[in-house]
């Protein structure tokens, strides 16, 4: 039998159960893996060597490591413009929409970002839990019922699900959702090719895998059978690097905090995509394995707009129109403001939704570039809506999420603060300014999280060492 420390099979351990024991994971953090081979002999089998990225208390990593600090600027991680050398292949853990435009977008970059580094990216996609999943669903709902009733959200949210089953506006699938999947689906053997997994399996992977990132698009979602081996719980302590994974939400209900912190205790830092990590966390119980939290952009903002322009497909429509990408259900409010916009500006609207349908709506994730790079302005409730407004340098127009939909908002509201982009919300935003726009200060913002994007990588022995250079 394999030691599981060494990166092989795992025959022993229970395909799914509570988290370890605080003794038996200190137990088995202590042995550190062997050393990397040198540079050219890396194999599939090889592994990195785990380095703590907790700073030492009063000092920085140079006293971490015994020497000087020097006079001389910091070293500037800039990213490789191809994969220098094979550095084996990585396991990319992620969350797979059928039909979902962000989520097919950040499965690329975090793909691409990776391969830049030198890796062969599988993206791994685990199956649902099943039974046993089911059964903890059902352990958990009196502590959620509960806090529903304790917070008097209950009735309001069974109203919200009556309103929706019954609500005119939802149309049944038709033939545009069909050709939708096929266009989506089409993009994913081109793009993605992603790989499925059963999680009961999941401890073979280490055999096959040098590294593994987990990232990002909702990866972390308690509503999308969340479960350990979102947390990599396989792999080896130090084999692992969290590449701004999200949650979705504002919040992580009190019934789900013990496994949140049972299995994010097993990382010494984790990138992550929304303040909730950095903001809400201190509210949590004594977390004495707590890790450390970095915000990191998301990864679509990690490759260049270029780069994603030569992706788009952009199709002859005759003039720009006001793009209004719709996910949740606008309020009568937010759909006059639309509307005056439209008619003070002179625009065309192409609205472009599930609740509608049509053309637009049997597209995929290069259609989706496309209508942004030919609109002339955008109005939008997504979070990746927004990303692609801005880079594409087009007028936006932040839309918020009201009710229950409002839980979504919490990753567009971090997005806002960090491109400098507070000023684009539709209920501050004047009707005649809507197409007037600078996002020069956001540029600059966007210019330093890349850095900082970067530098987390090679922290995490990513980026390969004649890849890192001088500003």
């Amino acid at each position: 039998m394999r030691d599981p420390e060494a990166g092989g099979a795992h025959p022993a351990a229970p395909a799914h159960g509570p988290p370890q024991s605080r003794r038996v994971r200190a137990c088995r953090r202590r042995p550190r893996p062997a050393p990397l081979p040198p540079s050219g002999a890396r194999g599939d089998r090889a592994v990195p060597a785990h380095r703590s990225h907790r700073p030492a208390a009063g000092g920085g990593r140079d006293e971490e490591r015994g020497e000087t600090p020097s006079d001389s600027p910091p070293r500037r991680i800039l990213p490789p413009e191809r994969a220098v050398t094979a550095r084996g292949r990585l396991g990319l853990i992620a969350h797979y929409s059928t039909v979902n435009y962000g989520n097919h977008l950040v499965n690329l970059a975090a793909r691409r970002v990776l391969e830049r580094c030198g890796y062969e990216v599988d993206l791994l996609v685990f199956e649902s839990g099943g039974s046993r999943q089911r059964v903890d669903a059902l352990r958990r709902l009196p502590a959620k019922l509960a806090r529903l009733i304790r917070d008097g959200m209950l009735l309001d949210r069974l109203a919200g699900r009556a309103r929706r089953a019954v609500a005119p506006a939802r149309r049944r699938p038709g033939p545009v959702d069909a050709a939708r999947r096929d266009a989506f689906r089409r993009f994913a053997d081109t793009h993605l090719r992603p790989t499925f997994r059963d999680p009961a399996r999941r401890w073979s992977l280490t055999a096959t895998y040098t590294r593994f990132a987990i990232g990002s698009d909702q990866i972390w979602n308690y509503d999308y059978g969340l479960g350990p081996w979102h947390f990599a719980d396989f792999a080896a302590p130090g084999h692992t690097v969290c590449l701004a994974p999200s949650v979705g939400h504002d919040i992580i209900p009190d019934e789900w905090v013990p496994a949140y912190q049972g299995w994010l205790s097993r990382f010494d830092e984790v990138g992550v995509r929304e303040l909730l990590w950095t903001e809400s966390l201190p509210e949590w119980p004594e977390w004495p394995e707590r890790p450390a939290f970095e915000l990191l952009i998301d990864p679509t903002l990690a490759l260049p707009a270029e780069e994603w322009r030569q992706i788009a497909r952009v199709q002859d429509s005759g003039s720009p129109a006001l793009l209004v990408y719709e996910l949740g259900d606008f309020s009568p409010t937010q759909r006059s403001a639309i509307r005056d916009i439209a008619r003070t500006h002179g625009l065309d609207t192409q609205r472009l939704s599930a609740r509608i349908g049509g053309p637009l709506w049997a597209t995929d994730a290069a259609d989706f570039l496309g209508m942004i790079a030919a609109s002339a302005a955008v109005v939008t409730d997504s979070y990746h809506g927004a990303i692609f407004a801005f880079l594409f340098d087009k007028p936006l127009v932040l839309i918020r999420r009201e009710g229950f939909a409002g839980a979504m908002n919490s990753r567009v509201e971090t997005l806002a603060r960090e491109l400098q982009l507070t000023d684009r919300f539709q209920d501050t935003l004047p009707v005649e300014d809507a197409l007037t726009h600078d996002y020069s200060a956001g540029r600059r913002a966007l210019a330093e999280r890349r850095d900082a994007f970067w530098a987390y990588l090679a922290r995490h022995d990513l980026v390969p060492e004649n890849a890192r250079n001088r500003a």
